[in-house]
């Protein structure tokens, strides 16, 4: 009995050591994990301030070259063209992006959009809606711009008649009405107002896919103009090579300039057009991805790719002015000037 006994209780404090064991093992992974989260993108962490620090620079950027190309237009008569008006209100939806990123930042680092009540509602819907109408109105803008170049490379004698600076003002305030109402009206219908607010999450799925359909179809719309207008300039350039020694050599040569500062833009914009390829459809296609498969950025496994996105789609709005500053001479010569605080002078470099 005795040995029974003693038998029993070995047992026992074999299965107590062994459960204490597991307990303790189940302990370190949990805090290893936990460890593991923090030392990614938890708040406080090495990577949260390093993605903080990276999205306030950018918005400095954002801000200062944007506003430089907005005051070029605004101060120097070469750069006041038709065309120029959706430069100037691509550079202001940049800036609104900037701006719209600040306010994220505030309502992430104080808690805004996790809080309960009605207040929370508003602040998830001016949170997601902000960089939705800043990136379709410079989609939008885009498109105007190639619109523009397609009318001046197809119809060169009626250019200046058919797209006056009247036209542009109401097309540019267009595309500023017709963003806010493409995100307002269904996210006020079909809104979910009662999740902690992700893009993703928020949005009704089918709203935002509408939101990506209306995305590809401006980029197939523009891919078109800009192949229409690269195939009727390079067949102009053929025409001029083989008459530039005619008798009209005078008019020829005026003709090729303006074929060439045309050629020169088309090509700007076609770039602009590219980057912002690059940089906006990750971020369309994983938050659509997301918001089919009914999960969301805020889960580990997808923070990495969401930042990197999101990132990615600032950087677009810090692109724009870097390209006018080194492919667009008119813009190179002006951001020029008002940097040396200059007094502009128009020598005929344009």
């Amino acid at each position: 009995m005795d040995n029974l006994e003693a038998t029993t209780l070995t047992l026992t404090a074999q299965a107590t050591a062994a459960a204490a064991g597991n307990a303790t093992t189940a302990a370190v992974i949990t805090a290893r994990d936990n460890s593991s989260d923090v030392s990614d993108f938890g708040p406080g962490s090495i990577a949260d301030v390093m993605h903080t620090a990276v999205i306030c620079v950018l918005i400095v950027c954002i801000v200062l070259s944007n506003a430089l190309v907005i005051a070029s237009v605004r101060l120097y008569a070469p750069l006041q063209t038709t065309c120029n008006r959706f430069v100037v209100s691509l550079a202001a939806a940049d800036i609104t992006v900037a701006l719209g990123v600040v306010v994220m930042l505030i309502f992430d680092a104080t808690g805004l959009q996790v809080k309960e009540g009605s207040y929370r509602h508003y602040v998830c819907f001016f949170r997601v809606g902000a960089p939705i109408v800043t990136t379709a109105v410079s989609i939008f803008n885009c498109l105007g711009i190639a619109v523009d170049r397609y009318i001046a490379v197809m119809y060169p004698l009626r250019y200046n008649s058919m797209m006056t600076m009247s036209l542009a003002t109401k097309l540019t305030s267009g595309i500023w009405v017709y963003a806010i109402l493409l995100y307002t009206i269904p996210a006020v219908f079909v809104g979910n107002f009662d999740v902690i607010c992700f893009f993703e999450a928020f949005m009704n799925k089918y709203h935002i896919l509408a939101l990506e359909l209306h995305y590809i179809v401006v980029l197939v719309i523009m891919l078109a103009l800009y192949t229409a207008v690269m195939r009727a300039s390079w067949r102009q350039a053929r025409l001029i090579r083989r008459d530039e020694q005619s008798f009209q050599q005078q008019t020829t040569s005026d003709h090729v300039d303006h074929v060439r500062r045309v050629m020169r833009t088309v090509k700007v914009f076609a770039l602009v057009i590219g980057i912002m390829f690059v940089c906006v459809t990750p971020a369309y296609t994983f938050y659509t991805w997301l918001a089919f498969k009914g999960e969301t950025s805020g889960q580990p496994q997808y923070t990495i790719i969401a930042v990197c996105s999101d990132i990615l789609l600032f950087c677009n709005s810090t692109m724009n002015p870097v390209i006018y500053a080194f492919k667009y001479r008119e813009f190179k010569a002006a951001f020029r000037k008002l940097l040396r605080f200059g007094k502009y002078q128009n020598t005929g470099v344009y």
